[in-house]
């Protein structure tokens, strides 16, 4: 079955043929915090026309429809949802759908008359789980940028890719020595050496070399374990080996955190924090601390104010002039606050069995009104 979405179900053809409901500006510009590099994101909200609904081919994946044009500051990204998933994502306490309906009014493009009837019960959405749905994710940034961070302060001969045989090492006197040192010494080399495992003894094996005979080597082909060898039973050692695997594989896994990091991360979005030497991800910063705040504000007001009071700060952080220290510091305190705050709230721990009901009333009608009066696609 083809569930490609229709080639006419655009943007432009909800609105002019009369499906929309709702549009609103969206992200910096709903906050307060945008700046001359900002570019324009809207959301909306539209009545699937029924003739896709009908289909037998119709998927979920129609419910979200996007559109990206410009470039830099003239950038314009939309993203429209049926009224359908748009009431899903609200009654899931979604943070970008309760937002939308938060906006500022000089915000808002447009509004179907009878979409008020949604619009002006928008504060009876929002419950206790608010703390979870706004919190959470700025609580994982907050970590985040805490890992980030010391992944900034790993040095370059840290990040450079160690051999496995790095992490062998041998006793020599009191002490130990690296087992490519031994090996120096020795005038041989890995490759012509074989393995046997010491009984009883962790990571412990005793290491053979004989010219006349075939052995495997010390590491495995592919570099990534010991391999062992077939030795006679009369053969002796030359030396004893430990392997240190619990560093090696901390070893690798920081190569691949630090990889993935550097591959992933958006440079634009990283900026030099003044003075200090320290780069922040300062737009994730600066929303982790305003969903933050948000949600402590839905608690103690019952509403959700999307324009924030504190612009000149969040700003701060997006511009690098504060320390990711100094950025913590203002944040986790009301992390640790937020649970007794939400415990002794009046907001309803469930959104309103009437409240529901009547959404699903408003929602039918409102979606055969549109269907009626719009135009065929």
């Amino acid at each position: 079955m083809n569930n490609k979405k229709p080639y006419n179900l655009t943007i432009s053809n909800i609105k002019n043929n009369g499906y929309l409901l709702f549009e609103t500006i969206v992200g910096s510009q709903a906050y307060g915090t945008n700046t001359s590099e900002s570019d324009t994101d809207i959301k909306g909200v539209f009545v699937m026309p029924e003739e896709f609904e009908l289909k037998l081919s119709y998927d979920s994946s129609w419910d979200v429809i996007l559109h990206k044009e410009g470039e830099g500051n003239k950038k314009v990204e939309t993203e429209y949802f049926t009224l359908r998933k748009f009431m899903k994502l609200l009654i899931n306490n979604n943070p970008a759908a309760l937002e939308m309906l938060h906006t500022p009014e000089d915000c808002i493009t447009y509004m179907h008359p009878d979409f008020k009837l949604i619009y002006d019960n928008r504060d009876k959405f929002l419950t206790t789980k608010c703390e979870k749905a706004f919190a959470e994710f700025a609580i994982q940034q907050m970590k985040k940028a805490k890992g980030q961070d010391k992944k900034q302060n790993w040095t370059k001969e840290r990040m450079t890719r160690k051999d496995l045989l790095d992490f062998c090492y041998t006793f020599q006197a009191q002490g130990s020595i690296p087992v490519k040192d031994k090996l120096k010494q020795l005038g041989i080399t890995a490759e012509s050496c074989g393995l046997v495992r010491i009984p009883h003894m962790t990571n412990t094996f005793a290491v053979y070399h004989d010219e006349n005979e075939s052995y495997k080597g010390i590491v495995a082909r592919g570099e990534t374990d010991i391999i062992l060898s077939s030795v006679k039973r009369n053969a002796s050692p030359i030396f004893y080996m430990q392997f240190n695997s619990n560093a090696w594989s901390t070893h690798c896994v920081e190569i691949r955190e630090w990889k993935t990091w550097e591959k992933e991360r958006n440079e634009d979005r990283w900026v030099d924090v003044q003075g200090h030497g320290q780069k922040i991800d300062g737009k994730n910063m600066l929303h982790s601390v305003r969903l933050i705040d948000t949600a402590i504000e839905i608690v103690t007001t019952g509403t959700l104010n999307v324009r924030r009071p504190n612009v000149p700060f969040l700003l701060d952080i997006k511009k690098g002039r504060l320390t990711l220290q100094e950025i913590l510091e203002n944040s986790e305190q009301k992390i640790l606050d937020m649970s007794n705050v939400y415990k002794q709230s009046n907001l309803p721990k469930e959104l309103n069995v009437d409240f529901l009901i009547s959404l699903d009333e408003i929602t039918y009608s409102l979606t055969k009104k549109v269907r009626e009066e719009a135009i065929k696609f």
